[in-house]
């Protein structure tokens, strides 16, 4: 999920961002 490196981490967290990219 690329938009979710773009955004601060709690959003990152949010959203369940496992992969690096």
């Amino acid at each position: 999920m690329r938009l979710s490196r773009t955004l601060p981490l709690p959003q990152r967290q949010l959203l369940g961002d496992q992969s690096p990219g």
